[in-house]
């Protein structure tokens, strides 16, 4: 056998063949491997959770989603306990109750809040709350029906659903 009409080694390895003997050998570049240059160090999946895995000249490196790391990316990072310059940061606004999950996390809002972080202040005015000649301005958890001059009405408050789930209407 020679090198040069088989093209043996893939991937731009070098063939040897040695006088005297049948077989041939493949010197491979980085970062190939195996007998006919074929192979790297990433072929096996070494990189867990969906990483990119690099190969380098002798070994490899898994680039991890931010949810994951580790040397293999195989390890949660617990969302609820990131540092900022020493101070744990919650990913969750308005709220101290963070659930972290294998990937993820999620929040619990607030009552009056809602969304993926907590950060959507719910709109109390939505469902027409006042009566008709009053306006209905939002608050936290909460609105006030506020009467033109002329109606000589003080203001009310209204609340969203408390923890037992009643509703207070305006006073």
């Amino acid at each position: 056998m020679k090198c040069d009409v088989f093209d043996v080694c893939k991937n731009d390895g070098i063939c040897y063949k040695f006088a005297g003997r049948d077989n041939l050998f493949c010197k491979c570049l980085p970062p190939w491997t195996g007998e006919i240059c074929n192979i790297t160090y990433c072929d096996s999946n070494p990189c867990k959770n969906s990483a990119t895995c690099v190969p380098s000249e002798d070994s490899y490196s898994c680039i991890c989603d931010s949810a994951f790391t580790g040397s293999d990316c195989s390890q949660d990072v617990d969302e609820c306990r990131v540092s900022n310059n020493g101070v744990l940061v919650s990913p969750c606004y308005y709220t101290q109750i963070c659930v972290n999950s294998f990937g993820s996390f999620s929040c619990e809002c607030h009552v009056g809040f809602e969304g993926f972080n907590c950060l959507v202040n719910i709109n109390d005015c939505l469902s027409a709350p006042c009566p008709d000649s009053s306006t209905c301005v939002d608050g936290v958890a909460g609105y006030t029906c506020v009467w033109p001059p002329e109606y000589n009405k003080q203001s009310s408050i209204g609340q969203d659903l408390d923890a037992e789930g009643s509703k207070s209407d305006y006073v």
